[in-house]
């Protein structure tokens, strides 16, 4: 049973570094909604400041208009501001980039479900705030310290690699690539319940599912499971009825995050089983296809970020769809999230993967967009548009790469994978459209 050491200091003493920040995570818990709206009101109008005089895109009448006509009100007239789509972000991607300088900057992409990625710029002390709500929050819902089961689309040993897992015995973390969770794997994973005894897993909702139907056949396992206070977490697509009944019979108490890598809000499952948006880290709001305010019936999610200055969202339009509860206590109920889903891909041996197209296509910077149509456990079609002035001989460098990333995570190199180049892809209201399509077979 092989498998990768990871030997990381450097994130396990990021991993650490978010403890400054506990005490004040924590101590919002215990505001007052008077001084939660207190708080969000003195960050609205920081950020705003921040945006006009450090962030190239709004350097914009309506907003120097919008900010000169209120003293100390401005949050409170959110609403009049214009609503950003993806599709502005992706347009002026770097002018949303903040100006002012700080030590340690890290940049990343975002999944691109609704096209091209998004380049997110991020300052290390907005990563470590993000980190210690995340830990604030693991307390809350009672996650226990000692292991984690990591579902990566990351961890991706060659197709010809003895390597089953990555370890990081510093951060006690087990990573397992969603590529290769099947039956056959069950040996793997008794041998890891049972030394490691895991008190988190972490994942796709798809493939913690998934994960959860391979591990309760094992009676080892299972044994484990009534012995241990394991939770589960699912972030990234919307957590299924049927998967979070599944999971919660059979494996531990599941919990979903709702967030984004764009960092303008982040909302959780606690232990009454609602989802709740922090109202220190964005604020939502809730509009209809005019863009009017609408609370307690299904609508588009706008966000606004109160904690990040390196890439500040105003009223941004997320591309979900949900149900928006006000409460009286600043943190806002959130039901029946839409919006984040595709097909998943069949693998011959039983097994369903997710976000193939985004893990496929992430690091080819030529594609604009693409889209894979599955026909078989062996037969695909790619629908890609490159950005523009891409010759024909980098197109074919392209497709060459994409089928490789695909052969590599779906463990079969003999797949059928031919391209068709687009100029246009059909999308859904919210600018999004379906990036994996699986035909019936």
């Amino acid at each position: 049973m092989k498998h990768k050491i990871l030997k990381n200091p450097k994130r396990l003493i990021k991993n650490n570094l978010h403890k400054l920040y506990s005490k004040k995570v924590e101590h919002f818990y215990n505001l007052s909604s008077e001084e939660i709206l207190e708080y969000q009101n003195i960050r609205f109008k920081n950020i705003l400041e921040h945006c006009l005089k450090y962030v190239p895109y709004y350097n914009q009448p309506i907003y120097h208009d919008f900010y000169n006509s209120f003293e100390k009100t401005h949050f409170n007239h959110l609403n009049e501001l214009p609503i950003l789509k993806k599709q502005d972000v992706k347009d002026f991607n770097d002018k949303f980039w903040s100006t002012k300088k700080f030590k340690i900057r890290t940049v990343h992409t975002t999944s691109g479900t609704s096209g091209k990625p998004i380049k997110i710029n991020t300052f290390l002390e907005e990563k470590l705030f993000q980190l210690s709500t995340l830990n604030t929050w693991y307390k809350k819902i009672g996650v226990e310290e000692g292991w984690k089961i990591y579902l990566s689309g990351f961890m991706t040993p060659n197709n010809n690699s003895d390597d089953k897992f990555w370890i990081d015995q510093l951060d006690k973390s087990i990573y397992l690539s969603i590529y290769d969770i099947n039956k056959k794997n069950l040996f793997i994973y008794e041998k890891l319940f049972m030394q490691y005894k895991p008190k988190l897993i972490y994942g796709y909702p798809s493939t913690v599912y998934e994960f959860s139907k391979v591990i309760t056949e094992s009676i080892d396992i299972i044994k484990i499971l009534r012995h241990t206070n394991l939770k589960v977490v699912t972030t990234s697509e919307v957590l299924q009825p049927g998967w979070a009944d599944f999971i919660l019979n059979n494996v531990g108490d599941v919990y979903n995050l709702y967030g984004s890598q764009e960092g303008a809000h982040f909302a959780s499952t606690f232990k009454d089983g609602y989802i709740y948006n922090h109202p220190y880290y964005g604020v939502i709001e809730t509009v209809d296809d005019n863009n009017r305010i609408i609370n307690g019936s299904l609508g588009n999610v706008i966000v606004t970020g109160l904690n990040k200055k390196s890439m500040p969202l105003i009223r941004y339009d997320i591309g979900d769809t949900a149900i928006l509860e006000k409460m009286p206590d600043g943190w806002d109920k959130i039901h029946e999230i839409g919006g984040r889903s595709e097909d998943l891909i069949k693998k011959k041996d039983g097994s369903k993967v997710s976000l193939l197209n985004f893990h496929a296509s992430k690091n080819i910077k030529e594609i604009n967009l693409s889209q894979i149509i599955q026909y078989s456990y062996e037969r695909f079609l790619v629908n890609i548009k490159y950005i523009e002035n891409t010759n024909d001989s980098v197109k074919h460098q392209v497709n060459e790469k994409f089928a490789s990333e695909m052969k590599t995570r779906l463990g079969n190199k003999n797949l059928d994978i031919k391209f068709i180049e687009m100029e246009e892809f059909n999308k859904g209201p919210n600018g999004k459209f379906k990036s994996v399509i699986v035909k019936e077979f």
